[in-house]
């Protein structure tokens, strides 16, 4: 349903958002967004540190790092990240959660999505943007062309980042977005009985 609000969606201009949340965003932020694997062995202490040594070696971009959920192993990635921000304060920044709109006007400005989070794959393509996928935490999910998947590996995480830079802007389609979800759930419910 939150697709198709987008096109009447009401997104914070520059400077209400640097107000909010003490940034900006623009096509030189990568948004980023890392969650504990759920399958398999969860090495989440590892996967971020690779991921903090991808972002510290691309000095061309600024970094807006939205944190996990507090849960044990999140709470190895918010260490990481931490650390990260401490050692590089001025092209890093921290968000505990942006809420709806503020997580939207992000992904309408940044460069691309880098991470494992689902809104890479269901929201992204809406705003044309391009995601690096990482690890196996959406796998199993179909995904549009918009995303390219990559595992937790420096060396691919980065060539990953030098491909979407040569890739050519894309269109803003969906392969979840149908339209009338709303009213689709509505004529589902009318049709159960009680």
């Amino acid at each position: 349903m939150g697709l198709d609000n987008l096109d009447e969606f009401e997104f914070y201009s520059d400077s209400d958002f640097n107000h909010q949340f003490g940034t900006i965003v623009d096509s030189k932020t990568i948004l980023v967004t890392l969650h504990p694997e759920t399958k398999g062995q969860n090495n989440a202490e590892e996967h971020a540190q690779i991921v903090s040594e991808v972002l510290k070696n691309e000095p061309l971009y600024n970094v807006i790092i939205t944190m996990p959920n507090a849960d044990t192993k999140g709470n190895k990635i918010r260490e990481v990240f931490k650390s990260l921000v401490e050692n590089i304060p001025s092209r890093i920044k921290l968000i505990e959660n942006f809420g709806t709109k503020g997580y939207f006007t992000a992904i309408s400005r940044c460069a691309f999505l880098f991470g494992n989070s689902s809104s890479g794959i269901i929201e992204a393509a809406s705003f044309g943007k391009y995601v690096i996928n990482i690890g196996g935490r959406q796998k199993g999910r179909p995904t549009g062309p918009n995303v390219v998947h990559v595992p937790f590996d420096k060396k691919e995480l980065s060539h990953a980042i030098r491909k979407i830079e040569k890739l050519p802007k894309i269109t803003k389609e969906n392969i979840y977005f149908q339209g009338g979800a709303a009213q689709s759930i509505v004529e589902i419910l009318k049709k159960i009985k009680i």
